[in-house]
């Protein structure tokens, strides 16, 4: 299988304001693109893992933790762009670290690797 997703860019790094911001992916095949909104909290090495916070001394991390909901998006081959509200499941996505992840799936039901791109909502 050729690989679906080569690279996927997801807003800038720099803070979220009450505007749209586009969500960039390029792609070999046509696809459906499956996208879904993780949160990034504190946490704690465990091995090779990382776990939620707890009072130990083990190295900290950064886990992300899913948002309820998720969305889907169709793309051609070459590049593709659309807008992102910051809504997921119809609710507004609380200021902090998040980081989108989009799984291409082709017409032959192939599901290519995860691209993930972080992103941030500012706080008023």
């Amino acid at each position: 299988m050729d690989m679906i997703a080569e690279r996927m860019i997801a807003a800038r790094e720099d803070h979220w304001q009450e505007r749209d911001e586009r969500v960039a992916a390029s792609l070999a095949v046509p696809a459906s693109v499956a996208f879904r909104v993780e949160r990034a909290a504190k946490g704690r090495s465990a091995g090779r893992r990382c776990t939620a916070e707890t009072r130990d001394r083990r190295p900290p991390c950064k886990l992300f933790t899913p948002v309820p909901g998720g969305f889907f998006h169709l793309s051609r081959d070459g590049g593709n762009q659309f807008r992102f509200s910051g809504r997921v499941a119809g609710e507004k996505l609380k200021p902090g670290s998040y980081r989108l992840v989009g799984v291409p799936t082709d017409t032959a039901l192939n599901k290519g690797s995860p691209a993930r791109a972080g992103f941030r909502i500012a706080g008023r």
